[in-house]
């Protein structure tokens, strides 16, 4: 017997229906809950659970006997639910090969262990790309409002204040796959229309304009070292996500980029705007917050923080000795369930104790996993020796050896190292100066200078080449004595006062490094 928001799984043709749709590519989350053997109800309050999924995602109870079904529909006992347990079936199908991305939760049918509350994140996390949903029809008898958020009642839903009426708002209206805390704040205000829809009443936001692309111009600015989200990885390309309306391109740096990052992680980078698009380097820079994803919201995305070991367990095997066969189960009722009574408290506590460690050991791999990836992002280059006494010498033993770390053997004919190149005698002492104020590393400037000095810098849109003038509206600055054109590089864009490197273009085709500063230093004329 169904109820609101939730389909009952009981019969052949139910259980068909169900399976066709886990088959689909291009669909919401589904969410299987099961009833145990034995009991006359789910393993989980699925109306208050239907009641948050609303919109995000559909909800299946399965009788007992069904589950059975489940799993020889699917030929693997770990993608299909344990009796009385809850999973989560992400859309698309990379979870019929790797069963984790499909997470199976415990019974909990008094809310002891918040399973709830995981399941409705778990939903939220599987969708195919964070966005706006499509506006939800208002039921009739609605009227015009104003609603001020006065507090977050889960990851869906928010309460908000109508004119001094209480009032529930659904968060899919604004925005799907974004919990409802990373989505509004306290205050925050809507235009909307309010119904006697529920116990208190629901408000239905207007659509958001969001405005995304210009407010992540001005997000941005000059540059700006944040959180950004992973949506999709290969070898050659790895798209980011700024905001969920503001794709990044992320600039290559000739690794495999399978090794750098894992689809649905959070990562650093430093974003720049650039000929009407975002680009993106990796960064372990401390990151600014994230961008809003709605004005006046809160930042949309956290630094991932350390790995807790005491995380709920999420089944990963699914193994239960002695579970009858399907054929020893009924079409339709519950006449096997006698056959399978609840397991007793030992067993119980037995399973959830191997469940934790399982939980906790693959939280653990993540966790290590997310180390190496950051370890490899971080990556420049081997520390070098003081090999010379003379500055100048060391410098140019650093920039030579960088060279051969940063650009790939197959690259270097496209990139060649120039032959001859001029270090003005201001570089040096700038450099020190710079690397010693904090906030830039010298490996992060020799790369970039080795990247202007090898050509490579044309084609990196982060480095934003362009020619250096004497004021904002002044013409290119060209040395008197010889002609040379003064250009700038960026070596990073965490701040309005980003640090720039400048160095002069000779008319014979030579490179000269003249100095290293913050964007607004006035740099000498040399």
């Amino acid at each position: 017997m169904s109820g609101p928001g939730w389909s009952e799984v009981s019969g052949r043709e139910a259980f068909r229906r169900l399976f066709a749709l886990l088959a689909q590519t291009e669909r919401p989350p589904i969410v299987v809950a099961t009833v145990p053997f034995g009991a006359e109800h789910a393993g989980i309050d699925v109306d208050a659970l239907a009641n948050e999924l609303a919109g995000v995602g559909e909800l299946f109870v399965l009788a007992a006997y069904a589950t059975f079904w489940l799993t020889d529909a699917l030929g693997d006992k770990r993608l299909s639910v344990h009796s009385g347990w809850t999973r989560v079936y992400p859309p698309g199908q990379e979870w019929r090969e790797r069963s984790w991305l499909a997470p199976s939760f415990r019974p909990d049918p008094e809310g002891r262990y918040g399973a709830r509350e995981q399941i409705v994140g778990a939903v939220l996390a599987s969708s195919s790309r964070p966005g706006a949903f499509e506006a939800l029809p208002v039921p009739a008898g609605g009227e015009p409002g104003h609603a001020t958020v006065k507090a977050v009642m889960s990851p869906t839903q928010v309460l908000v204040d109508v004119g001094g009426r209480q009032a529930l708002m659904r968060t899919q209206h604004l925005c799907r796959g974004v919990p409802a805390e990373r989505l509004v704040r306290p205050g925050q205000q809507f235009d909307g229309w309010w119904t006697t829809v529920g116990i208190m009443g629901e408000f239905f936001p207007d659509p958001p304009d969001r405005h995304a692309p210009e407010r992540a111009r001005e997000f941005v600015g000059d540059g700006v070292v944040t959180c950004v989200l992973v949506e999709e990885v290969s070898s050659d390309a790895i798209r980011l996500l700024l905001h969920p309306d503001v794709p990044l391109t992320l600039v290559p740096d000739g690794n495999d980029l399978t090794l750098l990052a894992t689809a649905g992680e959070v990562v650093v980078a430093e974003v720049v705007h650039l000929d009407d698009r975002f680009v993106a380097s990796f960064s372990d820079a401390p990151p600014a917050p994230a961008m809003s994803v709605l004005p006046g919201g809160p930042p949309w995305l956290q630094p991932v923080p350390v790995a807790k070991k005491s995380r709920p367990p999420i089944l990963v095997g699914q193994e239960r000795p002695g579970e009858p066969g399907l054929g020893d189960q009924p079409e339709g009722g519950t006449g096997g369930a006698q056959a399978m009574p609840l397991a007793g408290q030992g067993e119980l506590a037995a399973l959830e104790e191997e469940v934790t460690r399982a939980q906790q050991a693959l939280d653990e791999a993540r966790a290590k996993v997310r180390e190496l990836q950051a370890e490899l992002r971080r990556r420049r280059r081997p520390a070098l020796p003081q090999v010379f006494r003379d500055p100048e010498r060391q410098l140019r033993f650093e920039l030579d050896t960088s060279y051969l770390v940063h650009v790939d053997e197959a690259d270097r004919p496209r990139y060649p190292w120039p032959k001859r190149y001029l270090i003005s005698p201001a570089f040096v002492p700038s450099l020190e100066r710079l690397v010693a104020d904090g906030g830039i590393t010298r490996e992060k400037v020799l790369e970039v200078c080795v990247d202007v000095l090898c050509g490579r810098a044309k084609d990196r849109p982060a480095r934003a080449i362009k020619e250096w003038r004497t004021s904002r509206q002044g013409p290119p600055l060209v040395r008197r004595y010889d002609g040379a054109s003064a250009m700038r590089a960026r070596l990073q864009n965490s701040s309005p006062a980003a640090r720039r490197l400048k160095y002069w273009c000779l008319p014979s085709g030579h490179v000269e490094l003249d100095s290293v500063g913050v964007h607004d230093e006035d740099l000498a004329d040399r």
